[in-house]
């Protein structure tokens, strides 16, 4: 059985760590394209910049890019330019709220597993907040 403190105590803590993660992320919106794998992955890939389309998803089903094979990065880039067009703000956004949200999972799954709600709250911080990823 989990011990700690009050489950309205444990739902404000959580939500103060993924606002904490949210705030440290904001300008990401601000930032542009990675030219590291960017324009390979999405806005140079002729099979992504044009949208969601069954051509495009079945095109990553069946075939590798960027000396990589992987479907669900693809399928998820399609989405995004399907939602957002070419504009790279609202994709960032996106991916900052992902990793706010995987903030509050790897809370929850480290509680549930140890028992302990300050320490599994405690490496939720580090994973979300540590400089290395800010």
């Amino acid at each position: 059985m989990t011990r700690g403190p009050a489950p309205w105590v444990r739902a404000l803590t959580l939500a103060a760590l993924a606002l904490a993660t949210v705030a440290a992320f904001a300008g990401a919106w601000r930032n542009g394209w990675v030219y590291f794998d960017d324009p390979t992955y999405v806005f140079a890939n002729p099979h992504v910049a044009s949208g969601w389309s069954a051509a495009a998803a079945a095109w990553f089903l069946t075939h590798a890019h960027s000396a990589n094979w992987h479907p669900l990065t693809s399928w998820s880039h399609l989405a995004d330019v399907q939602l957002f067009g070419l504009s790279p703000g609202p994709a960032h956004a996106e991916n900052v709220l992902l990793h706010a949200l995987d903030v509050v999972l790897l809370v929850l799954v480290l509680c549930r597993m140890t028992g302990d709600w300050w320490r599994a709250l405690v490496v939720g911080a580090l994973f979300g907040l540590h400089p290395l990823r800010v």
